[in-house]
């Protein structure tokens, strides 16, 4: 990347492709990993700019795969309030889904997401 800020090329990238109307609801969906934790915090910047608004809501899908998986949810549950964003979380059972739907647990998971 340039000189340029990773916000500043977000906000080029959005606003060439008009991939969000001002004031538009977006929901992140928040694994608690580095990429989609950088996705948010780039995208609630862009929603501090009057000219945006974006209304921002954070959601959470527990795979039930890892042990470390309500530490992940947890973590998600308090950035989402320490930024003062509405959070929803579900748990789901996916290698019980996988077996239920007979496909592999990537895919089920992608399915349940």
């Amino acid at each position: 990347m340039t000189d340029r800020s990773l916000v500043a090329a977000a906000a080029e990238f959005i606003d060439a492709r008009g991939l969000l109307a001002p004031r538009a609801g977006v929901v992140v969906a928040v694994s608690g990993g580095a990429d989609s934790v950088a996705l948010l915090a780039v995208l609630r910047e862009l929603a501090d700019d009057r000219r945006r608004a974006y209304r921002l809501s954070v959601a959470h899908l527990d795979h039930g795969l890892r042990e470390e998986s309500p530490a992940d949810a947890a973590f998600v549950a308090d950035l989402a309030d320490k930024w003062r964003l509405p959070f929803r979380t579900q748990r789901v059972d996916v290698a019980a889904l996988a077996g239920e739907w007979r496909i592999g647990i990537e895919a089920a998971a992608r399915r349940a997401r």
